[in-house]
């Protein structure tokens, strides 16, 4: 077997790799925050370093209104190579190939989602912490909650009051998908249910379901497909959805007093 040769990089650049291959797309901003780093020009140094030697790939706009945005930076080829000498999931490594494929709608899923990553993790406080898995987190057998894998939710989380544990799952619908397949992204969930993987293997209550729609549209019409699950499933008492519009998030954030409840 060929021995792969590649160009030096930093302990902290290495992170930044990790970072990536976990969220698939990064900001500036979330990519400095997720390594706890006061210094921008720095990281700035790091991320122009990983671009010229090709382990990342950097996607920046100079359109009017657009150039004031942080770029958006997403896995390489030599950043793949260096991935596939790591202890990670090879099967999440061969989707990185086709990075230069994904759709805007794909993209900014991915960095909506390391928004509310952080975003949980900044409630961290001596009464209550939160524990946020990303797909990629779960996906490794070493996670108790690799049960979940199947579901391929956005997010897992933990919250932590104590000795006390309060699950949730969090779903991202897509503004552009139809009703059919919100439909079955939701009845999975259902289903999942009442197999009783999670109940025979965690023996705590079932996560509650955090659904984030793009509009007030796409949210009433989630709202109407969940309660006809309801009646459908013979309404499953310990079965909790619950529904948000993102613009409600971005503004007041994902732990405040902005979801609707369906059970």
């Amino acid at each position: 077997m060929q021995k792969i040769t590649l160009q030096h990089i930093t302990h902290k650049q290495q992170q930044i790799l990790f970072h990536i291959y976990k969220f698939r797309f990064l900001n500036r901003c979330q990519i400095q925050t997720l390594l706890n780093h006061k210094d921008p020009k720095r990281i700035n140094q790091w991320l122009k370093d990983l671009n010229q030697k090709e382990y990342i790939t950097r996607i920046y706009s100079t359109k009017k209104g657009e150039s004031i945005k942080p770029a958006i930076y997403y896995i390489n080829l030599n950043g793949i190579k260096f991935l596939n000498t790591q202890n990670y999931s090879k099967e999440i490594i061969k989707k990185l190939y086709r990075e230069n494929e994904r759709t805007n709608n794909f993209i900014e899923k991915c960095i909506i989602t390391a928004d509310i990553y952080l975003d949980f993790l900044s409630q961290n406080n001596h009464k209550i912490t939160y524990e946020v898995f990303t797909l990629t987190d779960i996906t490794k057998p070493s996670n108790d909650f690799n049960i979940l894998e199947e579901l391929s939710p956005t997010l897992f989380i933990n919250k932590k009051t104590g000795s006390l544990n309060q699950y949730y799952i969090l779903e991202i619908f897509d503004i552009n998908s139809p009703a059919y397949a919100v439909k079955k992204r939701i009845k999975n969930y259902f289903d999942y249910y009442f197999k009783n993987i999670w109940e025979e293997k965690i023996k705590e209550d079932f996560p509650i379901i955090l659904c984030i729609c793009a509009n007030t549209a796409q949210l009433i019409n989630s709202k109407r497909i969940t309660k006809k699950l309801f009646d459908n499933y013979q309404n499953p008492d310990s079965l909790h959805f619950r529904f948000a519009i993102a613009e409600e998030i971005n503004k007041n954030g994902i732990t405040n007093e902005i979801w609707e409840e369906i059970n």
